[in-house]
């Protein structure tokens, strides 16, 4: 009998290491989670969320092409992913980068110019894909006080992780600006997890404010975005 209690609790003992080692693992996950800009919008994402800290980089914007599709589709996937595969199920996440980020649905978007402007950023010395942004003229929400075609939505912006805090979001996201007021466009818009506290104050830095809500949908993994309006 007393062998049988010393058993019991030394595997109560066990299981409790497990749980303070678990804890552990959740408490660090959590601090990266509050301090890591990289967990944005599900598909509106940028990853330049405060002012520019890290070495100054030399890179180059200029607009998107078909070439680039493979680098796109690649940098996109590896974003979305560490951004947002531990809110949502394995196979959701893999169902929705195949149909979303493989190379020809990018390519598609690239050669469809009437709806879709990319930019990309590249490293000056190593010619390396640092980030892109991308313009959608076609889409709609309920809830926008401009419709199209005078509005815009900015879908895209999204930046390696080598390229944080190094200018590459801000340039991204100022061109992005720039062309929609050269185009005569009256407002720009885009989407933002409502869990994403940090991104949502950096899209009110820029002079977006929020209009509404729509869901985001992936698989059986359903997300609530933010729709943020920027009157131009």
């Amino acid at each position: 009998m007393a062998d049988q209690t010393a058993t019991l609790a030394f595997l109560r003992f066990l299981q409790f290491l497990h749980f303070l080692q678990f804890l552990y693992k959740f408490l660090q996950f959590l601090d990266k989670f509050l301090q890591d800009p990289d967990h944005k919008s599900n598909d509106a994402m940028t990853v330049e969320l405060g002012p520019t800290a890290a070495e100054p980089l030399s890179f180059s914007v200029r607009l998107g092409e078909e070439k680039d599709a493979g680098e796109i589709a690649a940098l996109g996937a590896k974003v979305f992913y560490e951004s947002f595969a531990w809110s949502m199920p394995a196979q959701d996440m893999r169902d929705y980068l195949d149909t979303s980020y493989s190379a020809s649905a990018i390519q598609l978007e690239l050669s469809d110019t009437a709806t879709y402007r990319f930019w990309v950023a590249r490293d000056d010395s190593t010619n390396k894909l640092l980030g892109f942004v991308q313009l959608n003229r076609c889409s709609d929400e309920p809830c926008l006080t401009v419709k199209p075609p005078e509005s815009i939505e900015l879908q895209r912006i999204y930046t390696d992780t080598a390229a944080h805090s190094r200018g590459v979001g801000s340039t991204l996201m100022a061109k992005a600006l720039e062309y929609v007021a050269e185009q005569g466009y009256k407002a720009i818009w885009l989407g933002v997890w409502e869990e994403n506290p940090k991104a949502q104050k950096f899209y009110k830095r820029n002079g977006f404010n929020k209009v509404g809500t729509h869901d985001f949908v992936m698989g059986s993994c359903v997300q609530t975005d933010w729709i943020l309006e920027r009157i131009l």
